[in-house]
Order: structure tokens, then sequence, then C-alpha cells
């Protein structure tokens, strides 16, 4: 019998860094395009596409794979490849800033930008402050839980009483962004805080629904449109981006009704309050919460003031075709309906105006999204309501594949000429 060969296999020598200078610059540009893309909301599979398409632009072969908290990259090929961890904390949608490496984007597929120039333009994009002051992002917070009240049926009271919790909520976003320690329990604390204040203001200003003025206080918090943008990378087989994001967007849900159902029940104890049905305001107020809400999408997702003439009609339309569909087809395809009326309309703005179809897209959305109905479901588990929490779920769950089948038809029907 021949003798085995024992001597363990040479391990291959380690391929040397790419050392051509013009070469690591247009990966440098890569990798910011695509960590500047992740932390300003760029969902995960508009990220890995924009980003492959840079590379190929710029001459390199590229492959990429964005979650909310990381993106890899692995540039060239065989031996010769790289690989790069950008790590990175989850960040807020900024529509202008979108807009910005979105104009970047399109001069380096163009060939009308150098590398080096494209490195300093972003630079400058992460160096720009922000065009709002906290100020005004605090009473842009209070005046979209207050058209909040309006469309979950509340009356007047329910709507004065939403602009105070906002108000103090949005306060609470402001010092969280000051302290990371205290932005882990903003989700929390913001809950505690409306639930509490709720049950101080109906012992004030009776009879106020505690519940409705809870939810519209922190609806801008409840991940609504986290839990979307989760399903739509769901169903594009972004299967770990998604599935990371649906596990965070519940978190969320939860921290915030755990925070609720405590500060509700503290506040019965201090202020002995009762919550009461709501005096629902006519059509009129719908109409009129409807222009106002976008002005306040507009500032809180950080999009500039004249891109309000396209996110004022999308938001409009989201809503008008969300309320005919519905009447025919019932809640859940309704929303389908309205979402792929804005998801059209996004996408002929991006062609015709070369701009982001996200712009006019997510405030547009975010007057459809199914935040409200997993806030109620963890209310309901909390509460012991498990046939009401399941229920709640299960709508939730309906609602936002309603929202993602529109988009996805969107595409299909009229695709923007950029992944941006």
């Amino acid at each position: 019998m021949p003798a085995v060969n024992t001597l363990p296999t040479p391990i291959p020598p380690i391929p040397p860094p790419a050392t051509d200078p013009a070469m690591l610059r247009c990966e440098q540009l890569v990798l910011n395009l695509a960590k500047l893309m992740a932390i300003y909301g760029v969902p995960a599979y508009r990220l890995e596409e924009a980003a492959a398409e840079c590379a190929r632009r710029l001459g390199l072969k590229a492959e990429f794979f964005a979650t909310p908290t990381a993106v890899f990259a692995a540039i060239g090929e065989g031996d010769s490849q790289r690989t790069h961890l950008l790590r990175l904390e989850p960040g807020e949608v900024n529509l202008e800033k979108q807009s910005q490496i979105d104009a970047v984007l399109r001069d380096v597929l163009a060939g009308s930008v150098e590398v080096e120039a494209a490195l300093a333009r972003l630079d400058e994009i992460v160096a720009q402050p922000s065009q709002y002051s906290p100020v005004l992002m605090v009473f842009a917070q209070a005046t979209a839980s207050s058209t909040a009240a309006v469309f979950f049926g509340g009356g007047w009271r329910e709507v004065i009483a939403a602009a105070v919790v906002g108000f103090v909520v949005g306060v609470l976003c402001v010092l969280a962004g000051l302290d990371r320690r205290m932005a882990r329990l903003m989700d929390f604390a913001a809950g505690f805080a409306a639930a509490f204040l709720a049950s101080a203001l109906a012992s004030v200003m009776p009879p106020i629904s505690m519940p409705l003025v809870a939810l519209a206080g922190v609806i801008l918090l409840v991940p609504g449109l986290t839990l979307t943008t989760a399903v739509a990378e769901l169903a594009t087989r972004n299967l770990a981006s998604g599935t990371a994001r649906l596990m965070g967007a519940l978190t969320i849900f939860v921290s915030i009704g755990f925070g609720v159902a405590l500060g509700q029940q503290s506040g019965v104890f201090v202020f002995g309050s009762a919550s009461a049905p709501p005096d629902t305001l006519g059509d009129l107020a719908h109409w009129v919460a409807l222009l106002i809400a976008p002005v306040a999408l507009t500032i809180l997702f950080r999009a500039s003031m004249r891109d309000l003439v396209v996110i004022l009609p999308a938001g409009i339309l989201g809503f008008v075709g969300a309320r005919f569909g519905a009447a025919g087809l019932g809640p859940e395809l309704g929303v389908c309906v309205g979402a792929f009326a804005v998801g059209l309309a996004s996408n002929l703005y991006a062609r015709l105006a070369d701009r982001p179809s996200a712009v006019p897209l997510v405030p547009g959305i975010m007057l459809l999204v199914p935040g409200s109905l997993g806030f109620q479901s963890v209310t309901a588990f909390v509460d012991a309501d498990t046939l009401g929490g399941v229920q709640a779920a299960s709508s939730m769950v309906l609602v936002a594949v309603g929202l993602v089948v529109g988009l996805l038809l969107a595409n299909a029907a009229c695709a923007p000429r950029r992944p941006l």
C-alpha cells in the first residue's frame, strides 16, 4: 500500500494590495458612495445597484452586500480580490443629501467629473450642516403629530393634545441626538412620556382619547417606513438586510409599546383620568391636514423646501388613491393602489427631472405605511388582548405587503433612470 502524503497543503501567499494610486482613489470613491448612501437612508437593493454601477463605470470589478449596520465590498477578482467592511450606525432618511449624492453619482456615470473632484464633493456633503434648526424640527414634529390625530379620527381636543405631546417627543429626540446612551432608550422614553402626558392632558381638558393622543405623539418614531423597507428588501431577495431591518422594526415597536403601557398606567395612577371616545372631525379637516402634513414631512425628512412642489402632490395622490382603492377593494388592496400611484408618479418625476425618486416617494408613502397598526398590535398584546394583537399584526403585514407590491408594480411600469 503506498504511503499517504500527510504534509499539509501549502497556504498560498496573500496577494499584495493594489499599488496603482488612480485605482485606489477609484476604490475610495466607490466605498465612500456606498457608505454615505447607507447612512442617509438608501435601501439595500438600491444601494447595491448604485454602487455596482458606479464601480463598473470606473473600471472596477466589485460586489456589494449591504445591511442596516454595515456594508461589505469585495473589489477585484481572483487572488487579487480585497474585501472591505464599512461599519456604520443606522442613520435617518435625509432626502436632500440623497439628492446631492445622486448628483455626484450622475456625474461619475456620465464621466463629467474627475475622481478627486467627486471625492471632494462627497466630503462637502458630509460637512454640510443641516438646513433645518433643531427648533424647527421640534415644531415640525408637533405639526405632524397634530395632523396624525386628525387622520386617526381625533377631535379638536386630541389635535391640540397631540401637538403638545409631539412637541415634547421632538425635544426628547433632539436631546437623544446629543447622548448615545440616551438614544438607546429613546423609543421607550418617548412612549412613556407620550402616554403619561396624554393622561395629564386628559385630566386638564377632558374628554380625550388617551391612546389616540399617545399614538399621534410618537407616530414618527413608530417604524412603519422601516417595516415597509424591510418587506421591500425581502421581496427583492436582500434577505439579510430585510430580516435585520424587520427585527429592528419589531424591537422598536415593542420598546414604544412597553413605554406607552407603563406611561398610561402611571398617568392613570397619578391623575386618575380616564380615556373617552373622540369627537371625529369632518372631511374638511382631513383635507386641511393633508395639505399641512407634507410640509412637516419635508422638514422631518430633511428635503429641500423647493421639493415641496412635488412632495405635496405625491402625498395627496397617495391618500386619494388609497381612499378610492379601499372603497372598492378593501383597505389592504386600497393601499396597494395608493402606493402604485405614488410610485409611478415618483418614477416619472425621476426620469423627467433627473433627480432621485425617493424625494416625493418617501413623504408620499408615509401617509400609507402601517405604523399605527403595528403600534396597536403591540399595545393589544401588552393589555393581554391576544386576539386583537394578532388581528392588528396580520393587518399590518398585509398593508406592508400591499405597499411593496404597489411600488414594485410602479417600478415595472416605469423604472427610474438610475437606482436612486
